[in-house]
Order: structure tokens, then sequence, then C-alpha cells
């Protein structure tokens, strides 16, 4: 019997932590997958995994009409059960093949207000196209169920009736599944803080004040917090002083390296971390919407690798996310890191984060 086929489309460099883990859950349930990415991929050691498991077909970064033609005689005839498109961009080449393409047609909304994603970056022509996709798409998926329960009410009934819910967080080649040791008192509680020092869309503010508290206190030989993103930002500066002027810097807190690291990179430091921190409050909510219309990739990442979080109470968290979650009040992410070295110096971290593996097998 042929197995069925899936083509998925990804014409940006980005979002492949999505793309892999699409590709590798479609794999296991038994699809052939075929995938149209960009040739300009930011990590393409992590995609090059999956290269002798499904199909690749190259997408040049200048999307011409003779490349989209060529895509749309070649592959939009074949039996595919369905094609997702993972990202739309500002592309009017892009969003007219999508509009003719003449299979089922899925694609995934990265943000859910207003109904136009990115709407601010079309004009008037693109809004028009993707109103037309969207009524043709058979299905329109989001990414965490808290946005699909907000969605109920924001979003137009023609569209709702359309949703589902898929979180992307599945990485068998990456994750590491032997329970983490309890630490002794020369081990370090280690925090994973993925993103860049940004101050839009993470509260780095609550950690800059936490500093001086964590050097006065025994938890500065306690715990070890990794920066995974690029710490050169135009917001960073007060950050990394008042880290450097408290003597933490480089053993309580620790930089990147570099401004990329590939998911090999980021997996090693997920699988040796105990906790992962969102860093999102109100202060971040109203630039960018989180849980509300927004997906967040950190709790993409909490879930793919059972990283147990430490979040704001603030924080609209997903439901099902709150029993494998340490709180804190408002900003004070101090209490919050008091309260997880408690936990992981105790045995129901081990229960916790077992607990948290099977949840995400469900």
């Amino acid at each position: 019997m042929t197995p069925p086929h899936a083509l998925l489309i990804e014409p940006t460099a980005s979002h492949t932590f999505i793309l892999y883990s699409q590709c590798v859950m479609l794999l296991e349930a038994g699809y052939e997958v075929t995938v149209i990415m960009s040739e300009r991929q930011s990590d393409p050691v992590f995609m090059e995994s999956l290269r002798d498991r499904i199909n690749r077909v190259w997408l040049d970064k200048h999307l011409r009409y003779r490349m989209l033609l060529r895509l749309l005689r070649e592959h939009g005839r074949k039996p595919y059960a369905f094609t997702l498109f993972n990202t739309f961009t500002p592309s009017t080449r892009l969003l007219l093949l999508a509009l003719v393409w003449p299979q089922p047609l899925r694609f995934i909304l990265h943000h859910a207000k207003p109904v136009a994603e990115a709407r601010a970056l079309l004009n008037r022509f693109q809004r028009l196209v993707y109103q037309l996709i969207m009524r043709r798409a058979s299905r329109i998926y989001v990414l965490s169920p808290q946005v699909y329960a907000h969605c109920q009410n924001e979003l137009p009934p023609w569209i709702v009736r359309k949703l589902s819910c898929f979180v992307p967080s599945y990485y068998p080649d990456y994750a590491n599944t032997a329970a983490k040791p309890t630490p002794t008192d020369d081990d370090r509680v280690v925090f994973a803080l993925p993103g860049a020092v940004d101050f839009r869309v993470r509260n780095y503010q609550s950690l800059t004040d936490a500093l001086p508290r964590l050097a006065a206190s025994p938890l500065a030989d306690r715990i070890q917090i990794e920066i995974m993103g690029d710490f050169f930002t135009p917001t960073s500066r007060t950050f990394i002083v008042t880290a450097a002027r408290a003597g933490l810097l480089g053993t309580t807190i620790r930089l990147q390296r570099e401004p990329f690291a590939p998911f090999p990179d980021f997996a090693h430091k997920y699988n040796a971390s105990h906790f992962l921190l969102p860093l999102i409050d109100s202060t971040v909510m109203n630039y960018r919407p989180y849980n509300r219309f927004v997906s967040p990739s950190s709790i993409m990442m909490s879930r793919g690798f059972a990283l147990p979080l430490v979040c704001s109470r603030e924080f609209d968290l997903d439901n099902d996310l709150r029993p494998f979650s340490v709180w804190y009040e408002g900003q004070d992410l101090f209490q919050g890191l008091e309260a997880a070295v408690e936990l992981a110096d105790s045995p129901r971290y081990a229960e916790l984060q077992q607990q948290y593996r099977q949840h995400n097998q469900h």
C-alpha cells in the first residue's frame, strides 16, 4: 500500500524548529514527506539531519515567477494528501502561489491578530489575496492551546471553524530522556534562557533587577543562567554591565559566544538545564501578545525537552503546563529562582520531569 504523501512549504530562513518537528511527526505517522524550503536556511545543519528521510526541493531567495511556476507544474498536480504552508511573507508571488495551488491547502497562523497575519506589512492587494487564501484553506493551525482558546472569541466564526491546535515540539533525535541527578551543594541548578537579550520580548529588566539580590545571596553559587541567544543588542548594555559589576558574569550569568548557535548546540544546553525561563509578564505583553495571539517558541522548547518552567503569574500559560511550572509574583524573578532551586534539591524534581515527559507523549 502506498503511504500518504504530505508537502510542506517553508519559504523563509527561520522556523526550522517547527519544520523539523512536523517532518518527524509525519514520518512517524507513516507519511512520505516532501519539503519545499528556502536555500538560505538559518540552521542548515539542523534540517540536514533529515536529508535521508525526506524529499527536499530548494527555493531560491528571489522567489522568481519562473521558479514558482515550475513548482506549480511539478508539484501542484501530485497526489499529496495535503499541502501546508508553514510561513507567509509579504511576497505577492508567494501569496499568489498559495492562492492558485490546486491541492488541499493548510497553513500556520503565527500571529492571530488581526485576521491578516503581519497585516501592517501587507499592501492592499496582498491583504486581499491573503483573505482569499484564508477562505479557500481547509485547515488553519495555531501553535498553542491558549492562542486557540483566545481565537474562539477574537476571530470571525468562518475562520474559527477551520482552526486546529498543533504543538510542534518533538525532537526525539536531540532530547535526552535520562533523568537528571539531584544537584549536590557543589552543583549549579541550570536555567535555560532562550532568545536574544531583547527587553521588548523578554523582561530582562526583571532579571537585571534580581542581580544585586543574587550577588548578596547563597544563590549566586548555586545557579547558572544560560543566555541562549545574541547578547550584543541595542538593549543589552544595562543588563551586561549590571551582571559584571555584581561579579556574576561568566559564573552565575553565562553568555553565548556567538550571535547564532545551531540547534544541536542549543539541544546540548537544554539537556544540561533543569528549568527554562520565559521572562514573560505584563511588561512585554503589549509589544508581543504571547499566548494570546502569538505562540512563544520558549514554551515549545520547554515541551520538547521536558524542562519545567519558571513563570510569572502574569503570564497566561497553557493550562496543561501549569503543573510543571514554578511561579513567582509579578516581576519578582528572584522569588521564582529561589523556589526552583528548592524544587531541584528535592526528589520531587525528578518525579516532575518524568511526569512532564509522559505528558508530552500524549
